[in-house]
């Protein structure tokens, strides 16, 4: 990938660790970081093109909501990053047209996930996704079976024969494409899809 991404968090141990996590994935060969909304916009004039724009929902000088619909003009892709529960803000997200809205609280191997969906051009957000669009493999209905008995990552490798770390990358693939974070909202979502049961358990 040649155009760089930006990313736009004020909080500079968080904005390290995104940037490093996004080089490290081979999702740019560049991250331009800044910590304010100011920098960004200072940062943005005729022939810049991001191909990615990463902005943190709560900024120093405003609210990353109303930055991100100016970065639209200046990236091919943009999402919203927040750290906090705020009603109705994945919706006004998704009505301005942005690409994605990410929970900061998604692990790692998730948060790469989600931001290769919306590289492919493929919106994410963290809403009730359908049957249709979440199949999960076996070994994926699996490990999250075994969840839903509130087995510990290293009880479920044992059972199943596999290693913990495994275990971790089959529950981030799950998580995207359940579109949600949570163990027991996975099983929520999961149950509901008729994806997994436990029916004949007591």
């Amino acid at each position: 990938m040649t155009l760089p991404v930006l990313i736009v968090e004020d909080h500079p141990l968080f904005r390290s660790a995104l940037a490093s996590t996004v080089q490290a994935a081979g999702l740019a060969a560049e991250c331009v970081a800044v910590g304010s909304a100011a920098q960004a916009r200072a940062l943005w004039r005729p022939g810049v093109r991001y191909a990615l724009a990463l902005i943190d929902q709560r900024l120093p000088d405003g609210l990353g909501l109303r930055l991100a619909q100016e970065a639209r003009a200046w990236a091919e892709r943009c999402v919203l990053l927040t750290g906090a529960e705020e009603p109705g803000l994945a919706q006004q997200a998704r009505q301005l047209g942005l690409d994605g809205f990410i929970p900061k609280s998604l692990p790692p191997e998730a948060l790469v996930a989600a931001l290769r969906r919306v590289l492919r051009g493929e919106p994410w957000y963290p809403d009730q996704p359908t049957a249709a669009a979440t199949p999960l493999t076996e070994r994926q209905r699996q490990v999250l079976r075994e969840v839903g008995r509130g087995r510990s990552n290293r009880e479920i490798a044992e059972r199943l024969g596999i290693s913990e770390r495994t275990v971790k990358e089959h529950l981030s693939v799950v998580f995207i494409r359940l579109g949600t974070n949570r163990r027991a909202e996975a099983i929520a979502q999961a149950t509901s899809l008729g994806l997994i049961d436990f029916e004949g358990e007591g």
